[in-house]
């Protein structure tokens, strides 16, 4: 299945989150470590409701996260570590090559996604103001 217009196939699963890896720059990846305020923040705000599947690439017999880590790192604690069943979007990858491709094409899919949005806010707003001013001239 695509998602969010991405060029890959995905394939819907629930893995334990104890299957579930994250590549950060101290192991060679290229995730930083999970930022701790984000981690406090969606602990303290968690809606299990609101929770959307992590994208994740089946690679060498394991199960990388590809975004999303200080939500993984705030369902850790709020779990207190124990494993627990997480919904995910599954893409089988070759290399890690094909791994970072893809973590850019999630990352350039979300900057196209908020430039819209801001742009048609914007506009919004622009015709708006265009509104008021002929109102106000007559």
């Amino acid at each position: 299945m695509k998602i969010y217009n991405l060029p890959y196939d995905f394939t819907k699963r629930t893995l334990m989150s104890n299957e579930l890896f994250i590549m950060t720059m101290e192991n060679g990846g290229y995730h930083q470590n999970p930022c701790k305020y984000w981690v406090e923040q969606y602990v303290r705000d968690f809606d299990k409701i609101k929770l959307k599947p992590f994208i994740v690439c089946h690679r060498g017999g394991k199960y990388y996260i590809v975004d999303d880590v200080e939500m993984k790192a705030a369902l850790d604690k709020i779990y207190d570590e124990n494993p627990y069943p997480v919904e995910c979007y599954v893409c089988n990858v070759d290399s890690y090559g094909d791994e970072v491709e893809l973590f850019i094409a999630l990352k350039e899919y979300e900057h196209n996604l908020a430039t819209n949005k801001a742009k048609n806010m914007l506009r919004g707003m622009q015709n708006g103001y265009q509104k008021v001013s002929r109102n106000a001239n007559g």
